[in-house]
């Protein structure tokens, strides 16, 4: 049955980490996730469109789990915000029941049904599948990491007086359109709370708290982002106290940041350079549009973790795919 169509609803062009560092990696898979998937939820739309729409909510295994976890957590505090009381037992088996689900549908659904709440694993969509020892291993790692997420002293403390959250920056369900960066960015928090003596910014990871052997520097600049996204939005003052802390759940690890004045300024001059980028690949100075011919694809080995390599034809002729045209 064809869906419906929103005239309101317009691809507008906006900045995140995320759209910045895709750009950067490949313009043609910078296309498929944010030009060429547009509207195609609606089954009127052209077979293309349709196809990059959905091939984008194709995943893995272990993003799946990441999200969970977070889906999970956001649950929890919402209850508790609620009053409800929190057993960290129901809560594990909720989320491990969440996941024997998804892998249940995930077999059984077709890309041409897929949407951003109906994921798919890719391994599914190409034949494959996931062993048991597998699934084994993601239902353990639920468990761990929520279990870590019970014994951090701060989600104690949370728990112990729910009151002291922000109910407004608890992991919205769709990323906002926010102009604190002074340009349009699409932003959303983990949570946020009000300690004793200052703001905490929360943000859960399920990876590692390095990279390359060093201390991931991504993540410093996300929180800086964050940093700069809540003080805007609460109107706070450049001497209020404000730290941002990522929780690394597989380790128990807390890494803390608070950010000079500088440091921000810094910041949003680089957001403004990257968003300007992005402008040059828009042919409207609003809205997210161009044609799929100016956007040069990038055939490397990271088209092998690219949900689109399966509608894009530089990768289909590449020695990568078994074709004579991939030159590394």
């Amino acid at each position: 049955m064809p869906t419906k169509t929103n005239s309101i609803l317009e691809n507008l062009l906006v900045w995140s980490a995320h759209r910045s560092r895709t750009v950067g990696l490949c313009e043609r898979k910078y296309y498929y996730n944010y030009i060429g998937s547009w509207e195609g939820w609606d089954t009127n739309a052209p077979d293309e469109i349709q196809e990059a729409y959905r091939l984008k909510h194709l995943t893995t295994i272990d993003l799946e789990v990441g999200q969970i976890i977070h889906g999970q957590i956001c649950t929890l505090f919402e209850k508790a915000l609620a009053g409800g009381s929190i057993n960290p037992g129901t809560e594990i088996r909720n989320a491990q029941e969440k996941l024997k689900t998804f892998l249940q549908c995930s077999v059984l659904r077709r890309l041409e049904d897929l949407t951003s709440k109906r994921r798919k694993l890719f391994v599914h969509e190409v034949g494959g599948s996931i062993d048991r020892e597998e699934v084994s291993g993601c239902l353990d790692k639920i468990e761990a990491q929520l279990n870590e997420f019970f014994q951090l002293a701060d989600v104690k403390n949370i728990l112990a007086d729910p009151s002291v959250l922000l109910r407004e920056f608890l992991d919205p369900l769709n990323f906002e359109v926010t102009n604190e960066l002074a340009v349009p960015a699409r932003l959303r928090t983990d949570a946020v709370y009000l300690s004793t003596d200052r703001l905490v910014i929360c943000d859960w990871k399920c990876g590692s708290s390095m990279r390359d052997g060093a201390p991931n520097e991504e993540h410093r600049l996300q929180g800086l982002v964050y940093d700069i996204y809540v003080r805007g939005r609460l109107s706070l003052r450049a001497d209020d106290p404000v730290e941002v802390r990522f929780y690394y759940l597989g380790t128990g690890q807390v890494v803390a940041y608070s950010f000079s004045e500088d440091d921000r300024a810094e910041m949003l001059w680089a957001v403004g350079e990257q968003f300007q980028t992005l402008r040059t690949y828009s042919e409207d100075s609003r809205l997210n549009v161009g044609r799929e011919e100016r956007f040069r694809a990038c055939v490397s080995r990271a088209c092998l973790g690219c949900n689109h390599r399966l509608m894009c034809p530089e990768f289909q002729g590449s020695k990568l795919n078994g074709g004579k045209h991939f030159v590394p």
